[in-house]
């Protein structure tokens, strides 16, 4: 496509190569796959693209690095809670707040949560997730580095960890999705 039109760029042009293939299995299953492959935003892992299934290696654009994201993100949208502490504020007597969130994405190096509070980039708050029913929550203690208004009244909060999870850990957290 691109020797015909040149300024195609080449997401596009691989989404488009993609749905010609000759091999139904190599094409995408649905006009919404393909739909995805040509709106598709970059998401970003080590930078080799070894995670990515191989049909949409090479439909990401080249993002510069300081854009790129450190470790890829997972969907997840599961219950939980942000636990403050308050004494740094002069909080009362048990200098602990708790906030019931929803966990939009994970991470290994943070989350991304929504919570109908705004809480300033900088604050530091434990997400509590529960990994099921016989074992104790997990408190992660992360920094909030961004916060979005959502249309709903609540926040989004992007959060790091302070101590980035292993790839173990991530998985048994996942198993909330």
């Amino acid at each position: 496509m691109r020797a015909l039109v040149p300024e195609l760029s080449e997401p596009l042009d691989a989404a488009i190569r993609t749905a010609l293939r000759p091999d139904p299995k190599d094409r995408p299953r649905s006009c919404l796959e393909f739909f995805k492959r040509l709106t598709a935003r970059p998401r970003f892992d080590d930078g080799t693209g070894d995670d990515l299934p191989p049909s949409t290696v090479g439909l990401i654009p080249v993002v510069p690095a300081h854009e790129r994201r450190a470790w890829v993100r997972h969907g997840l949208d599961a219950g939980a809670f942000a636990v403050i502490d308050t004494s740094v504020c002069g909080g009362g007597p048990d200098n602990e707040e708790t906030w019931p969130l929803v966990v939009r994405d994970l991470s290994r190096g943070g989350v991304g949560v929504l919570i109908a509070r705004r809480f300033e980039p900088g604050t530091e708050l434990c997400v509590e997730l529960s990994v099921g029913p016989d074992v104790a929550p997990r408190r992660l203690p992360a920094r909030v580095v961004r916060v979005a208004p959502e249309k709903t009244g609540h926040w989004f909060h992007g959060c790091a960890f302070l101590n980035p999870l292993t790839g173990d850990e991530l998985e048994v957290l996942l198993r909330l999705a």
